[in-house]
C-alpha cells in the first residue's frame, strides 16, 4: 500500500514545526526538574528511576513511530502526537499554583492591644 501526499511541503513543515515545539517543551521541563524534585521529595535514586523510565517509553515510542510512519504517513501522525505530547509532557514541567495570600484581618489588628513590658 503506498500513501500519495498532496501536499508534502505542509507535512515537511508541521513535522519541522512540531519538532521546535518538543525541543522547547522538553528545555522548559528539563528546566523544571530540580523543582519537581523538590516538590515530590524525591531522592536521587528515585528522580534516576523516573528519568531512566521516561528514557525507555522514548525509544520504545521510537519503535512503533517509525512503523507508523511508514505505513500512514507524518501527515497524518502529528495532530496525535501533539496532543499526547501536551497531555503527557506539559503537565509535569508547569509549576503548581501558589496559594493565595489572605491579608490581615483588620477586626483581629485593631481588637489586639499592644504589648508592653517594663
Amino acid at each position: 500500500m503506498t500513501t500519495t501526499h498532496r501536499h508534502p511541503t505542509n507535512a515537511r513543515r508541521a513535522v519541522s514545526y512540531f519538532f521546535i515545539l518538543l525541543g522547547t517543551v522538553s528545555g522548559a521541563w528539563a528546566a523544571r526538574i530540580p523543582a519537581i524534585k523538590h516538590t515530590l521529595d524525591l531522592s536521587d535514586g528515585q528522580l534516576s528511576y523516573g528519568l531512566l523510565a521516561i528514557a525507555i517509553g522514548l525509544i520504545t515510542g521510537m519503535r512503533f513511530a517509525g512503523h507508523l510512519t511508514d505505513r500512514l504517513g507524518s501527515a497524518r501522525l502529528i495532530t496525535p502526537a501533539a496532543i499526547a505530547t501536551s497531555l503527557t509532557v506539559i503537565p509535569p514541567a508547569t509549576p503548581p499554583p501558589s496559594p493565595p495570600s489572605s491579608p490581615p484581618s483588620s477586626s483581629s489588628a485593631s481588637s489586639t492591644p499592644p504589648s508592653t513590658s517594663p
